[in-house]
């Protein structure tokens, strides 16, 4: 079961959209491509998300597989909001009947926003964690839950559960895009398994010193365990041998009835 660095988990994920080199126009502005051609001013986020302006924004609006929720701001640039819309139809592809939900981006024409530091310029957006019930079966909710390290929900229904398999296929899917956009993505974990299955290249860092860097389809799992400890690991779950000691306490017959323990 992939976690996803549960431990650190918060309500939502929040999602930057970058410029690739080529869709730069000048110092402190990026602009979108747009999928297809649209009237208006070229799309530009001018300034940083925590504070700037948004000119020939595009508004996200529902598809079977994506629901804003009511009364947010869903403006950005087109290529984020292509982006949400794409995610959104590959996670319903691998799930079926999956929507992703999706709050706030930006307002129409950037700048501050009630409730947010950032979200100012059309690059971010906040999307909601894909939910199961407690028998691992998928369920669309409405509002953001927030789970702790084991997957429970920390508020909101108590059968609420961190539905591992269509939030990886969601990090998945958005890495997938973000590649294709020309975007470098950054991505830290110790599960190597998931390392190969969205990486290019790794590098490994060993008691805060660099050791290797690679292409992942040429590093094998025991090449990177290697670089990672600094030694061959001939036996990754060693069996321990240990000594069973003298017995200390023996209970028999030993029964519960009325709530009072009786023997």
């Amino acid at each position: 079961m992939r976690l996803l660095a549960r431990a650190a988990i918060l309500a939502t994920f929040a999602l930057a959209c970058a410029a690739s080199p080529a869709e730069a126009a000048g110092k402190g502005a990026a602009h979108g491509r747009p999928s297809a051609a649209r009237k208006g001013p070229a799309p530009q986020s001018i300034g940083a998300p925590n504070s700037g302006k948004l000119v020939g924004a595009a508004r996200l609006r529902g598809t079977r597989h994506l629901e804003p929720r009511p009364g947010t701001h869903s403006w950005g640039l087109p290529v984020l909001v292509d982006l949400l819309r794409r995610a959104a139809g590959d996670v319903a592809a691998r799930h079926k009947g999956s929507v992703l939900l999706v709050g706030d981006l930006s307002a129409a024409g950037g700048g501050p926003l009630s409730g947010h530091k950032s979200h100012q310029s059309g690059r971010d957006a906040d999307v909601g964690f894909f939910v199961a019930n407690s028998k691992g079966k998928p369920v669309q909710v409405h509002r953001f839950l927030a789970f702790d390290g084991d997957g429970k929900a920390r508020s909101g229904p108590a059968w609420a559960r961190f539905d591992d398999a269509r939030n990886w296929a969601l990090v998945e899917a958005l890495f997938k895009e973000e590649r294709r956009e020309g975007v470098a993505v950054i991505y830290m974990s110790p599960r190597l398994e998931e390392l190969r299955e969205i990486g290019d290249r790794v590098t490994i860092l060993r008691d805060g010193q660099w050791v290797y860097t690679g292409d992942v389809a040429a590093t094998d799992l025991p090449a990177m365990i290697r670089h990672m400890v600094g030694r061959e690991l001939t036996d990754m779950y060693p069996k321990e041998s240990i000594p069973r000691g003298a017995e200390r306490l023996r209970v028999a017959n030993l029964t519960c009835h009325g709530g009072r323990v009786r023997d």
